[in-house]
């Protein structure tokens, strides 16, 4: 056998037994939420589990990259999604769900009403009906207990989704007024587990933070930084209230959109906040622990 002996096998195959069981033991009692901001290029694509129970994606990236994520942060034994979040219907937020209906199964689909005339977005949505996976639309004041953890849906404003959009016949789905921003469209919401909060913004504008109540978005532990760092998502208003420990940015290395800018990155640096960016730190992993926020 080129010289490998039977011993030397045996204890090979013990070793590896020994590692997996491990592994399976600590991921079992292991009841720690924990986050993952991906590094799947210029889009979006987060991963929570939840008390090392449920499992929730919120956006998915541009393409098949948020599987390597999902691949080392979700148990191996583990192919059930719980939640799957869309802020918005542009593809480098859904297009990774493509691949991820592939692999996964979801059993609920959350985003907002309005929809991408693209016939990309229009497939996604032929294989969700398809798979008859549920899709629901989220809304501001909107709530989603899960165990000990809630998010609280702060944007979209139902009367600004009607105002900007009209219902497509025969669809619950709304169309987009012409020259209407699909990211004015962005599920904002915060997360809260053990006492720290979260707040997530998509690729939500100034304009549309600067019309949240104020005592929403204070107090915020952990901060999404909207568009990928644009100059045209944050404000130093938003940030000041927030005064977040942590302000995480997902963006591509050498993207051509030059995020994050500079002016964004002007605006944190200001602050006592802590910057990580997937472009320059991969993937970002925070652990919650005890009411704290750890990275891993």
């Amino acid at each position: 056998m080129l010289g490998i002996k039977v011993e030397e096998i045996v204890l090979s195959l013990i070793i590896a037994g020994v590692i997996i069981v491990l592994a399976f033991q600590n991921s079992t009692f292991d009841n720690n939420t924990r986050f993952v901001m991906c590094d799947v290029g210029q889009g979006d694509g987060m991963y929570l589990r939840i008390n090392n129970k449920i499992d929730m994606l919120i956006d998915a990236g541009p393409s098949s990259k948020i599987l390597n994520c999902l691949g080392k942060y979700m148990p191996f034994f583990d192919k059930k999604i719980e939640f799957a979040i869309l802020t918005h219907a542009q593809k480098d937020h859904y297009g990774g769900y493509l691949n991820v209906l592939n692999h996964y199964q979801i059993d609920q689909f959350i985003t907002n009403p309005v929809t991408n005339k693209g016939q990309t977005y229009l497939s996604f949505l032929e294989k969700l009906k398809e798979r008859k996976i549920p899709i629901y639309f989220a809304y501001a004041q909107d709530q989603l207990i899960i165990h000990d953890s809630r998010l609280i849906f702060l944007w979209p404003d139902r009367n600004f989704i009607e105002l900007h959009s009209s219902l497509i016949s025969g669809s619950l789905f709304r169309s987009p007024e012409s020259n209407f921003d699909l990211n004015e469209s962005s599920l904002i919401f915060t997360f809260t587990d053990e006492k720290v909060r979260f707040l997530l913004t998509g690729d939500t504008t100034s304009k549309i933070l600067n019309r949240l109540s104020q005592q929403s978005i204070t107090d915020i532990d952990v901060l999404k930084v909207p568009h990928h760092g644009s100059r045209y998502g944050l404000n130093s208003k938003t940030v000041k209230l927030a005064d977040p420990i942590l302000s995480l940015i997902s963006s591509g290395k050498n993207n051509s959109y030059h995020h994050p800018s500079k002016e964004v990155l002007q605006i944190l640096r200001a602050t006592n906040t802590k910057i990580l960016r997937t472009d320059t730190n991969g993937d970002i992993k925070i652990k919650l622990n005890k009411g704290e926020v750890k990275l891993f």
